[in-house]
């Protein structure tokens, strides 16, 4: 049920803020870099638009953060993350080489942003050994990366079978969406270099 999804999700996020007000606690969201689509790199001001259940979701529990009582608090908008066990366009790739599926349900041309899990994980650590105050960043690798082109790279090295992709309609359309992770970096001063083509290689050769 849609309207019970995204209750429990507010409600637990407004528990949450809750016991972290009583408590005195810094509440740190994991949320997601879900911007209106422009063909620049978006920044932490620019403006947020909701393109699906899960984006309408984590935009409603950033605006409950941000009313609240809070004495500080940490939004980390992150971007599509990768690495095994997750659920981005790379392992869809991995998983329709698994299953020797044909058809990928995204649109080829669009430009994405991805992080590695690794380096989310290391993000997180690097701000629980600072101080936080009611800030808001976008966490990402900056890079932008065309998905058709992925495939192409796998493809080209014989680790996978030849696709269709299935166009998704979005309203508006979303051909590119970047982070810019200027803010981020001078933050706490960390450049994040995972090699997302050696990553495919390794992780794709693995199921030859």
């Amino acid at each position: 049920n849609l309207d019970s999804f995204i209750n429990k999700n507010i409600s637990r996020t407004k528990k949450m803020i809750k016991m972290c007000e009583k408590k005195n606690i810094n509440l740190i969201f994991l949320s997601t870099s879900s911007y209106y689509p422009n063909n620049k790199k978006s920044k932490e001001n620019d403006k947020l638009f909701c393109y699906d259940l899960y984006s309408t979701c984590k935009i409603l529990c950033e605006k409950l953060i941000l009313r609240s009582k809070l004495k500080n608090y940490l939004i980390l908008r992150i971007s599509n993350i990768y690495g095994k066990g997750g659920n981005s366009y790379i392992e869809k790739l991995l998983k329709i080489k698994k299953n020797k599926k044909k058809t990928i349900y995204e649109n080829k041309n669009t430009i994405r942003d991805f992080i590695f899990i690794n380096d989310l994980l290391l993000v997180i650590s690097k701000f629980l050994q600072t101080k936080i105050n009611k800030e808001i960043y976008n966490v990402g690798s900056g890079k932008g990366y065309n998905l058709y082109k992925l495939y192409d790279f796998a493809y080209k090295n014989k680790l996978i079978s030849k696709i269709e992709f299935n166009k998704v309609n979005f309203t508006p359309p979303r051909p590119f969406y970047v982070a810019n992770i200027n803010k981020l970096e001078k933050r706490i001063n960390l450049k994040l270099n995972h090699n997302l083509l050696m990553y495919i290689k390794n992780e794709f050769s693995i199921q030859i």
